[in-house]
């Protein structure tokens, strides 16, 4: 199988209504002050770490990474059955690229080029977020990035879905470079709650400059801003590329019979390296003969 790594899923405590986090991550969605808000909150430090060491990424390119992913996860909670969200930022200062695809069971997978970025703080790009059913594309919403991923959310979330919102997002790495916190906060008005900006902001604005971490534990107990938070919803995180050698073979199958068989004399085999999961797969002599052969049969 052409896969990312998985754990098994496990039961895990509950603390005062909200299931505190799982190897795997966490994505909940509650209501609070007095269901005036909407509270999305994502812990997935090993499902980032997972993604960022498949892609052997370092210092700021992890960094950034690891907030993109948090920030998709986020983005995410919109979405519904089939349905997945595609997003893609485009940096200029620095030049970087970054794509997410989140589906709404939780899976999702990401790639981000180069590996490894000059230091510094500057940051500015663009962002597009595109929700697709099957094969068609429902919804496009777009927004610049300036300075860093909290405030290009913020915009996105003004132009795109009109709506009043706060984003925090937090991700550090240790002296390996390995990803220990991966988390983020998203709290938008509730549609028909009337709250004025300048109300919510009086509702919102301490949680601006406190301690991300801090938050996102006195959350597990089922807090926020010292009231109780109402849990709607709980989703695991599991990174998930979703390849599989049977699509390795189908991609294979779509170069044609001569093109195979110029790859068969040539390296003696095919190697497939997943773009979103960095994995290979090895397509051996004796199975592209057999692919040659039923392109031959079926022509």
């Amino acid at each position: 199988m052409f896969y990312a790594r998985q754990q098994p899923a496990r039961a895990y405590p509950e603390r005062h209504g909200v299931q505190v986090s799982t190897p795997e991550g966490r994505l909940i969605v509650a209501l609070a002050q007095e269901q005036k808000l909407r509270v999305l909150a994502v812990v997935a430090d090993q499902p980032v770490n997972d993604i960022v060491q498949r892609h052997n990424l370092v210092g700021r390119a992890a960094q950034l990474c690891a907030e993109g992913v948090v920030a998709s996860l986020l983005m995410s909670a919109h979405i519904k059955g089939e349905e997945r969200l595609m997003v893609q930022v485009q940096g200029e200062k620095p030049r970087f690229s970054f794509m997410a695809d989140v589906r709404p069971d939780g899976r999702v997978r990401a790639r981000f080029r180069p590996t490894a970025l000059p230091p510094g703080t500057e940051l500015t790009g663009a962002l597009l977020a595109a929700k697709w059913l099957g094969q068609k594309e429902i919804y496009r919403g777009a927004a610049t990035v300036e300075q860093d991923w909290q405030g290009s959310m913020e915009r996105y979330l003004s132009d795109s879905q009109q709506s009043l919102g706060m984003v925090r997002l937090g991700a550090k790495l240790d002296e390996n470079g390995r990803v220990v916190f991966a988390s983020g906060l998203l709290i938008e008005s509730v549609g028909g709650s009337g709250l004025e900006r300048e109300e919510f902001e009086a509702l919102v604005g301490p949680l601006r400059s406190a301690d991300l971490g801090e938050v996102m534990t006195i959350f597990a107990f089922g807090q926020l801003q010292g009231a109780p938070v109402e849990v709607l919803e709980a989703r695991p995180v599991l990174v998930n590329c979703g390849s599989t050698t049977p699509r390795i073979e189908a991609m294979l199958r779509s170069l044609g019979a001569a093109e195979l068989q110029s790859i068969l004399e040539e390296q003696g085999q095919a190697e497939v390296t997943c773009d979103w999961c960095n994995d290979q797969v090895v397509i051996g002599a004796d199975r592209l003969r057999e692919l040659i052969a039923e392109i031959g049969a079926a022509s």
